[in-house]
């Protein structure tokens, strides 16, 4: 049988004197450590709104999903921007409560004081979203409909379109990112790096950025499809 005998040499004095770091080294590998995360951070960060903005474009397929729904149930209609009387509550609602019904949402319509912390766990929510509009007292909405296209129930001469009148429906939006209920008076949010996901007619989403969606406003096809 063979053995195998190790021999460690002992520590001399001189070694003694070099466990640790110096001041010097130690402010190095800091420096180097903060360069490091400099440069990684800024990549990560937007990684992760990456993954945010997959999120926010999936709540709009979901929400065109119920959009389409309720379009089979009522004659191809567009869903209206707001109600004079909605058939669900006996009170004006905005858009997003025709849809509920269709998402399985149950929500207790009474005013809430505006102080309710907000309900960020519906996909009117995009997890982007730094200011969310509030809806009923405490729904966090991101989303607004096109408002020329889904009109008002309450005015005769801005009443809701029908998709069968809608020439591009690949041209023509359904649902963006806005402050308000109405895509037209609200102030864009171009929240996934400096793009806004926009869902049209036909189903399909785009990211878009500030330029882009000037230029397609500028068309009466962005708008009505026509």
């Amino acid at each position: 049988m063979f053995r195998f005998i190790f021999f460690v040499r002992p520590k001399s004095m001189k070694d003694k004197h070099k466990i640790g770091f110096t001041l010097i080294e130690l402010l190095v590998v800091i420096a180097i450590i903060a360069i490091l995360a400099a440069m990684l951070l800024p990549t990560l960060s937007k990684t992760m709104e990456r993954a945010r903005q997959s999120y926010c474009i999936n709540n709009l397929k979901n929400i065109y999903q119920a959009f389409f729904l309720y379009e089979q149930d009522y004659d191809e209609i567009i869903l209206p921007w707001r109600w004079v009387y909605c058939p669900y509550w006996d009170r004006n609602l905005y858009w997003i409560s025709g849809l509920f019904p269709y998402l399985n949402i149950k929500k207790n319509f009474t005013w809430t004081n505006p102080a309710t912390p907000l309900d960020r766990s519906t996909i009117f929510y995009c997890r982007s979203d730094r200011n969310p509009s509030r809806y009923y007292g405490d729904i966090a909405t991101t989303y607004v409909i096109n408002d020329p296209l889904a009109g008002d129930t309450g005015s005769p001469s801005y009443t809701p379109k029908k998709l069968s009148g809608i020439r591009y429906p690949a041209e023509c939006f359904i649902f963006g990112e806005a402050t308000t209920s109405a895509f037209s008076g609200g102030d864009k949010k171009y929240n996934h790096n400096g793009m806004m996901n926009i869902c049209f007619i036909d189903g399909h989403v785009e990211s878009l950025t500030p330029q882009k969606v000037n230029e397609k406003s500028i068309s009466s096809k962005f708008w009505v499809g026509q």
